[in-house]
């Protein structure tokens, strides 16, 4: 198994605990040097009634304030996450110059990975290494699992308030 994978399961294993929160079947891994630094999920949103509380931003959430949590270490680190990134969080890994950004399922709904010219200029020189479909099947079938219930709640404006 190669080391994508690896981290990868360690991300649907965090996608999981999320259907078991009852949130979103969404879950992450920041790594650096091979080391899982933090964990998160996407049942945050549901349990906190934060809507920005997305697995990718509590990674980077749970090193601030750290050593770890400087530019040189940041553009080291890997986000493994089980579906593609909206863009709320592949903005804020971009302007923070995260190196690379690997997810499992791609979301036609909220996954937002884009083409670099729709990046303002002064970001394309720093955009993230983006790396899709790492056990996608595996990731799509955790996410799928509560995504309509999820997405109703959400369109009805349910799931934050």
């Amino acid at each position: 198994m190669d080391y994508h994978e690896l981290f990868m399961r360690e991300a649907l294993t965090e996608a999981e605990r999320s259907l078991e929160d009852g949130g979103y079947g969404i879950g992450a891994v920041l790594v650096l040097d091979r080391d899982i630094i933090s964990r998160a999920r996407g049942s945050a949103t549901y349990l906190t009634k934060d809507p920005t509380e997305h697995a990718e931003t509590q990674l980077i959430d749970m090193i601030k304030g750290t050593e770890l949590y400087t530019p040189d270490h940041l553009r080291k680190m890997t986000v493994y996450t089980t579906v593609e990134a909206c863009i709320m969080c592949y903005s804020t890994l971009l302007i923070l110059k995260l190196g690379t950004i690997v997810y499992g399922a791609r979301d036609d709904q909220g996954g937002f990975t884009p083409a670099p010219d729709i990046i303002p200029p002064i970001f394309r020189a720093t955009m993230p290494k983006v790396i899709g479909g790492v056990l996608e099947k595996e990731c799509l079938n955790v996410f799928l699992k509560n995504r309509e219930e999820m997405d109703r709640k959400y369109l009805n404006g349910k799931l934050f308030f």
